[in-house]
């Protein structure tokens, strides 16, 4: 999922404040309870002073604390429904990743028959079940069209565009998937109805992709996935760049029709090829994250407050 990492020169680490600045000292007095690993080197900083630095690098716990923690935290609108939101999240890359691999079967198929020799047959099932893929990713899609209130109109406007686009995403997949395939591909004659058909699908998969990345973008913002840096991909991003790569390449590839130039039909379909293996790396970055984003919706984000040890020592000190 996109998402852009902070900068830690974005967030300078405060020289140690006065009595007077932080309450009596009392909250730099106090260790930390919860788990916080070093953004420098991973190492657990639990029952440290936030004066202290890292055992193992030397970065001062305070800008650990100041990279990982949103201070505001607490103030950030809660989500519609977290639960639904964290799997329609996870559900919406993965299952177009499923949708892809089914894509590619057929031609997987027809090189094993043509490089091989094998005998193996088109299973019917698989038009079907890609078409229920994509319908399973549109149902995932639905938690992003408004995931919090404090979302944009204009984004929820763009999230409704990118979900209504699935309509046409699934009639040009079958249409493609009744249009006769070509065997083998490589030696094939470019088909111009195939090309258009293609070129549509991959302009619905763009109106999709741009209209659901706002509000993707910004529940990625607000999780902990994107505080810890632990989502660090473009991959949205990466699958347009894809689809655009693939539509390019089918562009040449109907160029080549009239002229009837070998050379634009190699450049034409290395471009779909191309652009496809992309795409299919891309959804699949993309499923990763996503289970990471899920994971980071449903478990909230630290709070100072969470971080600190209230328990006081006989001598009365904080501990």
């Amino acid at each position: 999922m996109d998402e852009d990492r902070p900068d830690h020169d974005q967030h300078p680490i405060p020289s140690d404040p006065t009595p007077a600045e932080d309450g009596g000292g009392e909250m730099l007095g106090r260790t930390l309870r919860g788990s916080l690993p070093c953004i420098g080197c991973g190492y657990e900083l639990q029952g440290l002073s936030v004066r202290s630095p890292c055992p193992e690098c030397g970065l001062l716990v305070r800008a650990t604390i100041l990279f990982s923690v949103d201070p505001h935290a607490d103030a950030f609108q809660p989500l519609t429904a977290p639960r639904l939101t964290a799997w329609g999240i996870a559900l919406w890359p993965a299952m177009g990743l499923l949708a892809a691999l089914l894509a590619w079967t057929p031609r997987v198929i027809d090189f094993s028959n043509e490089a091989l020799g094998l005998q193996w047959e088109q299973a019917r099932w698989l038009a079907p079940a890609c078409l229920l893929a994509v319908a399973g990713s549109g149902i995932g899609a639905i938690a992003l069209l408004k995931p919090s209130s404090s979302c944009p109109k204009r984004n929820v406007y763009a999230a409704i565009l990118g979900l209504l686009a699935y309509a046409p995403i699934l009639w040009f997949l079958s249409r493609l998937w009744r249009f006769p395939m070509s065997v083998p591909y490589v030696n094939a004659h470019p088909d111009a109805d195939r090309i258009f058909l293609r070129l549509g699908l991959e302009a619905a998969l763009l109106v999709m992709l741009f209209g659901l990345r706002p509000n993707a973008r910004r529940l990625v913002s607000r999780c902990l996935a994107l505080r810890t840096g632990r989502v660090q991909r473009q991959t949205i991003l990466a699958t347009i760049a894809a689809v655009t790569l693939t539509a390019i390449g089918d562009l040449v590839y109907l160029a080549s029709i009239p002229t009837s130039q070998d050379t634009l039909d190699i450049i034409g379909k290395l471009g779909v090829l191309m652009g496809s293996i992309l795409m299919t790396a891309a959804l699949l970055g993309a499923t990763l994250d996503s289970w990471r984003i899920r994971g980071a919706i449903l478990a909230p984000a630290p709070t100072l407050k969470g971080l600190f040890d209230h328990h006081e020592d006989p001598n009365g000190l904080p501990g």
